[in-house]
């Protein structure tokens, strides 16, 4: 028993002394950090790869629901979608429950000069809700087609209990608004929704990413 104690009592103050010494460690000079070869923000941006790669996948094929011409609906898992060849939807064209009906792409959209938005968050801000909020709740497939051109408009602003999947977004594609809404790509907020299949291309300036935020997604 004794032997055992001694033992405890040496190996307790073998941890105190390494305590002590981590501390004067900390509070000693820094070790030296070779920092010449670190990366900054946009260094490994490289525009032309992208398109190299978008093209090399282009000339591969891309994968394409095919959707009879003039059809008004087509019927995909026992679901109807509206086919549709621009990213305008809105109650005028397919009723007041617009927002909450499935959608698929006919072919590529090119959104230059667009400045609309699938669902409305009436006042972004990071975990804020208002019941002015008008969220998209039904499914979009974009068919694997890509979206181009020049815009300040992303493409989703608010998405709850959504089906989002199969977008490309062109290395063509540029969102030139400033501040917060530049850094959306894709969408600004999305909850308990799926968002997959989702091919990026484009470059994200600000710092942001393609979706702000997502909670339960």
């Amino acid at each position: 028993m004794k032997s055992k104690k001694l033992i405890s009592i040496v190996i307790s103050l073998c941890m105190v002394m390494t305590g002590i010494m981590c501390c004067l460690g900390c509070d000693g000079e820094k070790p030296y950090v070779d920092t010449s070869n670190a990366a900054v923000p946009g260094q490994f941006d490289n525009p032309e790869i992208a398109k190299a790669k978008e093209a090399e996948d282009d000339a591969a094929g891309r994968e394409h629901i095919e959707i009879p011409e003039g059809a008004e609906t087509i019927e995909i898992d026992g679901e109807i979608y509206y086919p549709i060849d621009s990213l305008d939807i809105d109650s005028y064209t397919y009723g007041a429950d617009y927002l909450s009906k499935n959608y698929i792409l006919t072919g590529d959209v090119d959104i230059t000069g667009d400045d609309r938005y699938i669902g409305e968050v009436y006042d972004f801000r990071f975990g804020n809700f208002s019941k002015f909020d008008i969220p998209f709740t039904g499914k979009f497939n974009g068919n694997n087609y890509k979206i181009y051109g020049v815009c300040e408009r992303y493409i989703f602003d608010y998405v709850k209990d959504a089906y989002i999947t199969n977008f490309v977004l062109s290395s063509e594609l540029t969102i030139s608004q400033t501040g917060r809404r530049k850094e959306r790509v894709f969408c600004a907020r999305a909850e308990n929704s799926v968002i997959k299949n989702i091919i990026n291309y484009s470059r994200v300036d600000g710092g942001g990413g393609l979706i702000s935020y997502a909670l339960n997604c």
